[in-house]
């Protein structure tokens, strides 16, 4: 790179934050779609919501999951750390969970798990809603 002076590094440098940031928003969404799997997997919301808190936190970790998310949301829209996670290969743990109370609530869970959803929600909208939850606001 050097070698190739300084139009290289003008031309390679917003072709690398793309790549990267690109790869980091794939990265975050595979891990949503793993711990969804870990939902259909053990059928339950507490277990599912469990095993990344226990990944995050370490195995004998009690933790209030709801106050846990009250306190982290309302903090989240007060810093600018919330910009951090563009560049994360992995969601925040809070929106690991809220997602996953997301797609408690959809037909795709209503399928893949034989549960009852009442009004669930379609898969265009579980992805907007997913998406709306990991937007940098």
């Amino acid at each position: 790179r050097s070698a190739a002076g300084p139009l290289a590094d003008l031309v390679l440098t917003p072709v690398s934050i793309a790549t990267r940031l690109s790869l980091a928003s794939w990265h975050r969404t595979a891990e949503l779609n793993a711990d969804r799997a870990g939902l259909i997997a053990c059928g339950s919301l507490p277990d599912a919501r469990r095993a990344p808190l226990r990944e995050a936190l370490g195995v004998n970790a009690e933790v209030d999951v709801e106050a846990y998310l009250a306190a982290t949301t309302a903090e989240e829209r007060r810093t600018v750390g919330r910009f951090a996670e563009l560049w994360s290969d992995r969601p925040w743990l809070h929106h690991r969970l809220q997602a996953l109370d997301l797609f408690v609530t959809s037909d795709a869970w209503a399928v893949a798990s034989g549960q009852m959803v009442v009004n669930p929600i379609s898969d265009e909208t579980l992805a907007e809603r997913t998406d709306a939850l990991l937007a940098v606001q």
